[in-house]
C-alpha cells in the first residue's frame, strides 16, 4: 500500500513538472496523462486506476434537503390583486433569496407554512427578478398561502419549508464530481478518450449529490473522483491559465 501511494504521488509530481518543449504544440504529456487543447486530459487506464479516477453517468434524482425561510406578507387574502398569477382568496408573501435559492424552492411541489392555527400547504407562485436585473444578487420569491380565516396581516412573518423536503426529479452528479475554483465551478466531462473541464451552474445540494442547472446534458458522463488531480495536470499544461468549454 505504501509503495502504491508513493507511485501515485510521483505521478502527480511528474505531471506538474513535465516540460512542454518535449511535445508537439498544443499537447503536453506526463507519464500516463496528456492534455490536448479542445479535447481535454487523456488518461491511460493504468493511471486512472492509480489515481482512483472513476466515471459516472449524469442522472436524475429527487434530492432531499433541509431548507427553510421566513416570508413577509405583502397582500392579505381579502385584497384584490392586479398582479398576474396571484389568485384571489390567498395571502401572498415574499422572501429575498439568491437566484440558486429561488430555483431550489421552485423545484418543490408543495410548501408548508407554519401559522398560529396550524400548518397549511401553499406554493411558490412566482419569482420576481427585478432586483437581479438591477445588478443585485437576490430575487424575490413570491409565496401563495391559504388563509380562509383571513388571519394574516400585511407585514406578518410566516415560516416556510418544503412539505416533504424532496425536490422533483432533477439532473444530478455526485458531490465529488464538482471542482470549485476561484474562477468558477466545473466538472470534467468524459469526452471520448479524454476529460474536458466544463463550467456548470449548481442548484439544490443534497447530502451526496448536487443538482446541475446548466452546463450538462442528459446522456453525459463525468469524472466522479480525482477531479483535483486532473485540474493540477491541466494547470501545468496551460501554465496556470487553464481553458474550458
Amino acid at each position: 500500500m505504501r509503495y502504491a501511494c508513493l507511485w501515485v504521488f510521483a505521478l502527480g509530481v511528474a505531471a506538474l513538472r513535465a516540460e512542454e518543449a518535449q511535445h508537439a504544440p498544443g499537447a503536453v504529456a506526463a507519464p500516463g496523462a496528456e492534455f490536448k487543447e479542445g479535447r481535454g486530459i487523456i488518461v491511460s487506464e493504468a493511471t486512472k486506476a492509480a489515481i482512483g479516477l472513476t466515471v459516472t453517468d449524469v442522472g436524475e434524482e429527487r434530492l432531499t434537503t433541509d431548507v427553510r425561510l421566513v416570508g413577509q406578507v405583502y397582500r392579505t387574502a381579502g385584497e384584490v390583486s392586479q398582479n398576474r398569477g396571484e389568485r384571489p382568496g390567498f395571502a401572498h408573501a415574499s422572501a429575498m433569496v439568491s437566484e440558486a435559492g429561488a430555483r431550489e424552492w421552485e423545484s418543490y411541489r408543495d410548501i408548508a407554512f407554519d401559522l398560529q392555527g396550524g400548518v397549511v400547504t401553499g406554493r411558490v407562485c412566482a419569482v420576481d427578478r427585478t432586483m437581479l436585473a438591477a445588478g443585485l444578487q437576490q430575487v424575490d420569491l413570491l409565496l401563495e398561502i391559504p388563509d380562509p380565516g383571513r388571519t394574516l396581516k400585511i407585514g406578518s412573518f410566516v415560516p416556510a419549508r418544503p412539505l416533504d423536503h424532496r425536490t422533483s426529479p432533477v439532473m444530478v452528479v455526485p458531490r465529488a464530481a464538482i471542482l470549485r475554483t476561484a474562477q468558477d465551478t466545473f466538472v470534467y466531462v468524459h469526452n471520448g478518450d479524454a476529460f474536458l473541464r466544463t463550467p456548470v451552474t449548481l442548484g439544490v445540494q443534497g447530502a451526496d449529490a448536487v443538482q446541475i442547472v446548466d452546463g450538462l446534458y442528459e446522456g453525459d458522463a463525468v469524472a466522479a473522483s480525482a477531479v483535483e488531480t486532473l485540474y493540477l495536470i491541466e494547470l501545468r499544461a496551460t501554465k496556470g491559465g487553464g481553458h474550458c468549454h
